[in-house]
């Protein structure tokens, strides 16, 4: 687990095998489609590797007349963090022409970082025969990625942990090793403790190195009577007749514990031990002591004159030591042993650490260069969501306007995203979500500027069109935030929010009558302060708004 950061940093450098595709899979429609669907689910620290093939589409209809599609080039893929992509045709800089092939696939590998539940979302800029007029389609293929958490464990005699080591904050679960014991005493090393033979998941929300300590009884504690001394009765011989001759008899309701007869009695003074019975285990039961003394003369038949020197009823305490009794003419005292529970205790250690510090991006435009501070354990740079394959150093030189962020990685596998910055290389390249980019990278070769910035002014006209109002944005905590659509037509809609590093933090559909709709304060008020993408699909079409989460949590 420690090694989260360098396993990912050897992943992301190292050359990538070049992807399988599957000639077998048929797609949902009538042109395109991605297989496996759904991707199959990966495990935090696990390394995960797997081929996506997808099916091109021949032609669409531009303007009421068919075209034919000459090129599909992959811009990005939005993944979860740690795992990154090569394309079969990386030669050719991920471009394809369906009329060679329709078929194409990305490799997806690593070792994912976070555990949630993520869309593997390949973006595609299409240019057909009457892009130079209409401007390239954008095509996406979307498909649910799980990723779920580690699935390691720390076991000992008394207790398993999952995910013992970690980023905070971060939860631990705890398994019992044996059940079915009498009683249990967990000590989770952060103020918090629990009597349950099974406890809740536990989480570490400081960075820090926490004993586990835990402990069960298999039995209570026992005692034991292991002996009795009469200090004094009512019965004693003189000078002249000797010592009393004593004999007795010591009983529990379960019957006679130890028994002299008055054959075999015994001749001394006070005190008498009774030490010959066997240790009797207490449970609350009283014990009876009957003590007499034959007085017969020499002369005459033995026990024919019986003196009674008392007869006394006690329950014995349930605590280890020597204790006194008196009553009935006897004073007693008497020893009680503890033999101790039988107890399993074992401890462990969950290990929580911090994360780096938030990386500054700088960029030079005269040079085209995007970098950062050095002294980071790894690094990936991300282009629209998408991790660049091989850019792991501390700059990058942009090949297309977008939105660039840099997430780094300590030793312990903990990691830490810049903010997005907006690298714009030609001035009329204005949105680059709609595929305005510098024909020199092969994006929208056929779309000039003019187009694009009409292109731009008819994105916004559209969400004007739409009367698409979101607000505040930012959002802080207790403040509900707000989606107005007004003039578009539907019977219901998707609403995804998702963090930044694309795992989805709420979904609603939500019928065209309930808007304009509100996530509640107090769902507002969980969210990390960040940036957020909330993306808003209805009838085929889709919107994607940022979303700023401010204010102290």
């Amino acid at each position: 687990k420690i090694l989260f950061g360098f396993i990912f940093l050897m992943s992301v450098v190292s050359v990538l095998g070049q992807c399988s595709i599957d000639y077998t899979c048929s797609p949902p429609f009538a042109n395109y489609g991605l297989s496996p669907d759904p991707l199959p689910d990966g495990y935090v620290g696990q390394f995960y590797d797997e081929d996506m093939t997808f099916v091109l589409p021949l032609d669409t209809l531009s303007s009421g007349q068919l075209a034919t599609f000459t090129d599909f080039h992959i811009t990005s893929i939005s993944l979860p963090l740690g795992l990154t992509w090569e394309c079969n045709s990386s030669a050719n800089g991920c471009h394809y022409d369906p009329a060679v092939d329709q078929y194409g696939c990305v490799n997806v590998s690593g070792f994912p970082l976070m555990a949630g539940i993520y869309d593997a979302e390949v973006n595609l800029v299409a240019t057909h025969d009457f892009s130079w007029l209409t401007g390239p389609e954008n095509i996406s293929f979307t498909l649910p990625l799980t990723i779920l958490p580690d699935t390691s464990t720390s076991s000992n005699t008394g207790f398993a942990m999952s995910n013992p080591v970690g980023c905070a904050p971060f939860t631990v679960g705890f398994t019992n090793n044996n059940p079915g014991m009498l009683s249990y005493f967990w000590d989770f090393g952060n103020q918090t403790t629990s009597v349950l033979e099974s406890p809740d998941s536990v989480t570490y929300n400081d960075a820090g190195t926490y004993l586990v300590q835990y402990s069960a009884e298999q039995t209570i504690s026992t005692y034991l009577l292991q002996s009795i001394e009469v200090i004094s009765g009512q019965c004693s011989d003189g000078s002249i007749s000797g010592d009393p001759d004593f004999f007795y008899t010591v009983s529990t309701p379960a019957g006679v514990l130890e028994q002299v007869t008055c054959s075999n009695q015994i001749t001394q003074l006070f005190p008498l031990n009774i030490n010959s019975f066997s240790p009797l285990e207490l449970t609350g039961q009283s014990v009876t002591i009957d003590l007499k003394d034959d007085d017969t003369w020499v002369t005459s038949p033995s026990c024919t004159s019986i003196e009674d020197c008392g007869s006394f009823s006690f329950t014995p305490t349930q605590q280890t030591g020597i204790h006194s009794a008196n009553g009935g003419g006897l004073a007693l005292n008497y020893t009680v042993l503890e033999v101790p529970a039988t107890t399993i205790t074992s401890t462990d250690t969950i290990y929580v650490y911090d994360y780096p510090a938030v990386p500054l991006l700088v960029y030079d435009p005269l040079n085209n260069s995007l970098s950062t501070g050095g002294g980071f354990f790894a690094m990936q740079w991300y282009y629209n969501d998408s991790p660049i394959p091989g850019a792991t150093d501390v700059f990058i030189n942009p090949t297309a306007s977008g939105e660039y962020y840099l997430v780094v990685i300590n030793e312990y596998g903990c990691a830490t995203s810049s903010a997005p910055l907006d690298v714009l290389l030609k001035s009329w390249d204005c949105n680059p979500s709609i595929g305005c980019y510098d024909p020199g990278t092969g994006l929208g070769a056929y779309l000039t500027a003019a187009a694009c910035e009409a292109d731009c002014q008819n994105t916004a006209i559209n969400e004007e069109i739409l009367g698409l109002l979101i607000y505040p944005n930012p959002v802080s905590n207790r403040v509900p935030l707000t989606i107005y659509i007004e003039n578009a037509k539907f019977s219901e809609a998707t609403i995804v929010l998702m963090d930044l590093y694309g795992r989805e933090v709420i979904r609603r559909i939500i019928n065209s009558s309930l808007f304009p709709y509100q996530f509640h304060s107090q769902e507002i008020s969980k969210l990390s302060n960040g940036l957020y993408y909330l993306d808003i699909s209805f009838d085929g079409n889709k919107i994607r708004k940022k979303i700023i989460k401010v204010g102290a949590n």
